[in-house]
């Protein structure tokens, strides 16, 4: 408690918390705020509900803001299914090499995403070295370009997330906790 007090005191931390809160204020806070704002100016110069109202007038609009939900959900339900799973087998089962396992995950979170969709495209385009390989024997495999594909794709960029945050979870439980439970 005495280490709080003393960092409250200490003018040096004061000006260090302030200085983080304006720069934070100032480029997250002040950016998001103005969106917002500019969000119900119309074309006129005044201000009102009619650049919402013709949003969702607009059938391509609310088509865009439903596909993007419906991908959105399928990209968060697939990304725990496999996060999740890959967090339980790292946190409860003992195997060789897990901890490759639990580190190699953490690897897409360096890559940019657009090193990220031009690989599984060279991979699983139309042309990619997979369709290349299946082409003598008559089979494709779907285009990327389709629902599966952006499913897939983000999944594959996303899953470590979920992953990190359930393995997290999962190395703080007590396992005495857990086996009481089971019994």
């Amino acid at each position: 408690m005495s280490a709080i007090l003393r960092w409250r005191r200490d003018p040096a931390w004061t000006l260090v918390t302030l200085a983080a809160f304006g720069v934070l204020g100032l480029f997250l806070v002040w950016p998001l705020v103005t969106t917002f704002a500019y969000s119900f100016r119309g074309s006129d110069g005044g201000y009102g509900l009619n650049g919402y109202a013709a949003f969702f007038r607009s059938r391509p609009y609310r088509d865009s803001l439903w596909n993007t939900l419906i991908l959105g959900g399928a990209v968060t339900a697939t990304s725990m299914i496999i996060g999740g799973a890959l967090a339980i087998l790292v946190a409860r089962c003992r195997f060789r090499f897990s901890g490759w396992v639990a580190a190699l995950p953490l690897v897409t979170l360096v890559i940019p995403d657009v090193v990220v969709a031009a690989a599984w495209t060279l991979i699983l385009g139309q042309q990619g070295i997979v369709n290349t390989w299946l082409q003598p024997t008559g089979w494709q495999v779907g285009s990327l370009y389709s629902w599966w594909g952006l499913i897939f794709v983000m999944t594959l960029n996303s899953y470590v997330y979920a992953f990190v945050m359930i393995l997290v979870g999962l190395k703080a439980v007590d396992r005495n906790l857990e086996e009481a439970a089971m019994s």
